[in-house]
């Protein structure tokens, strides 16, 4: 029950079960192994993992440096690492917590002069010393309740035996008793993807130095490699990553993740899996932890990142000489009179989702043409690019929203004036919709089609591409036995049917003018007369 019920309680994790300790991986394998499987595609029952933990068997040509050094902007590798005889965070008691604690600062006091730094117990940082590392992306938060750790009973006792390590230029960082006992974390700028590796190989060690000296040992098996509290993180645990500026390929995200998964790459934009890159910074990872050992994982993401480098740098040339042959084609310049008006944003207000997207949805907003259809307390939004959706976003039509159907549609407008940036922007600011997109007037259903039946589909499980549907009336037609209508007079309290109407020639109101308002209410004044 302890493992099930971040799952239980939270019905978005993907993979729902916590470990407390290291004996869960063998009380509970019938559940973790079959979830390890299908989360990594890895089967614990019959294969085996390996680890490497040798710098010099990277291989990291003169080519691949110079392209790294021009093209990324920093480099991190992360892995978490537990220690035997101690409880995970989800199962650990306030007395296991210290113990974990005194070990790590042990290994942190026995750091080579190159990796030295302080230790600062959480409890013991101040306001702004903590917002200031976390501004930074240096130090954890507490998990919230909707969270895996929290549903997981990991912020239990909070802050009590957490802290962070660091040296002066923060170049190495180890999170105590977090998700795991320690996450030990490499990163610098630039591109010396071999000097972070050697230095994360450098604080494992470490650790399993003073794990030694303590007569403990690193959690471990033979077919589960590096244990931890969520069974996404087994294996290596390791994820190495590159910030790096794709703006050709930033056009089409889609293609990107495409060539990424072909040399086992992630892609991550500004929000994380699957959301678009602001300023086209891709955060670009292993996919795999388990079944590789950390030099082969580090290494397929130093080749995969140069073929996508040079991939880069193709669809640059072909951009610039295209730019070369459009050169001296100078379009007349519009009249003042000519240039679209300027939106007046009125008492209109933006909410609030995530810092990155903000900035983004109000340079759109600002730089949006006047809507006839603006009021002063609501103006539409002309949205020039894929929006860069957040993990918050979680509608239908994000998830349909592709770059290249964006593109395809984002000049499309309705005879009365409904564009595509109208129907999405719903889904836009309100990332908790389900559906995320709306309806101007009947035209949209022909002109949007490609977006709009997707969307039916995941909702109603119906496919208007392949189904059609009928329409019935006649209540005559309905059974409603003697039995019924008497246990219906004894249990029912009340009836309702509803449904909504439309007529054929008006807005919708999201797309109404105030005068296809008028004629619509004038329409059911008649009806409800009659």
């Amino acid at each position: 029950s302890n493992g099930m019920q971040a799952g239980v309680l939270r019905p978005h994790l993907g993979v729902g079960f916590t470990c407390g300790d290291e004996e869960c991986f063998d009380l509970f394998k019938e559940i973790i192994n079959p979830i390890v499987k299908g989360w990594h595609n890895f089967d614990p029952d019959t294969q085996s993992h390996k680890s490497d933990l040798d710098p010099s068997k990277l291989a990291f040509t003169e080519e691949q440096q110079t392209l790294f050094a021009k093209y990324v902007k920093s480099t991190r590798v992360r892995a978490a690492r537990n220690i035997s005889g101690f409880s995970l965070p989800p199962g650990s008691s306030k007395e296991d917590r210290l113990a974990v604690e005194g070990v790590l600062k042990q290994a942190f006091e026995a750091l080579p002069d190159n990796l030295k730094g302080q230790y600062f117990p959480l409890g013991s940082l101040s306001t702004e010393q903590e917002e200031a590392l976390q501004a930074g992306g240096f130090l954890f938060q507490k998990p919230g309740p909707m969270q895996l750790l929290g549903a997981a009973g990991a912020g239990r006792d909070w802050p009590e035996g957490r802290g962070i390590f660091h040296n002066e230029s923060k170049t190495v960082l180890c999170w105590c008793n977090e998700e795991d006992q320690c996450r030990i974390i490499a990163m610098e700028e630039g591109g010396d993807v071999k000097g972070v590796f050697t230095r994360f190989c450098q604080l494992s060690d470490a650790i399993k130095t003073a794990a030694e000296s303590n007569g403990k040992s690193l959690m471990y098996k033979e077919n589960l490699g590096f244990l931890g509290t969520c069974p996404s993180n087994l294996g290596t645990g390791l994820r190495a990553s590159v910030m790096i500026t794709l703006p050709e390929l930033n056009k089409d995200p889609h293609k990107l993740e495409e060539i990424c998964s072909q040399y086992d790459l992630q892609p991550r934009g500004s929000s994380g899996e699957h959301t678009a890159a602001i300023g086209a910074k891709w955060d670009i990872s292993n996919k795999q932890r388990i079944g590789f050992s950390e030099v082969e994982l580090v290494q397929k993401m130093i080749d995969g990142v140069a073929k996508i480098i040079g991939i880069e740098e193709e669809l640059a040339k072909a951009a610039a000489g295209g730019d070369e042959a459009a050169e001296g084609a100078k379009e007349e310049e519009p009249a003042a009179g000519d240039a679209p008006a300027k939106k007046d944003l009125g008492s209109f207000k933006l909410p609030e989702i995530e810092a990155e997207f903000d900035k983004w949805l109000t340079a759109q907003l600002e730089n949006s043409p006047a809507d006839v259809k603006d009021t002063d307390d609501f103006k539409y939004i002309s949205f020039t690019e894929l929006p860069p959706f957040t993990e918050k976003h979680r509608s239908l039509m994000r998830k349909n929203m592709t770059a290249e159907l964006f593109a395809k549609l984002k000049d499309t407008k309705s005879s009365k004036g409904y564009s595509l940036s109208n129907g999405m922007q719903a889904g836009v600011l309100r990332p908790h919709l389900g559906v995320g997109f709306t309806c101007g007037d009947e035209e949209c259903f022909d002109l949007f089609k490609e977006i709009i039946n997707p969307i039916v589909k995941g909702w109603h499980n119906f496919d208007p591409d392949t189904q059609s549907h009928k329409s019935d009336l006649d209540p005559s037609k309905l059974a409603f036995t003697e039995e019924q209508q008497t246990l219906f007079a004894k249990y029912v309290k009340s009836t309702r049917v509803r449904a909504a109407r439309n007529i054929s020639g008006f807005s919708l109101p999201p797309g109404s003018s105030k005068e296809d308002r008028l004629a619509v209410e004038g329409g059911l004044k008649q009806a409800v007369e009659a």
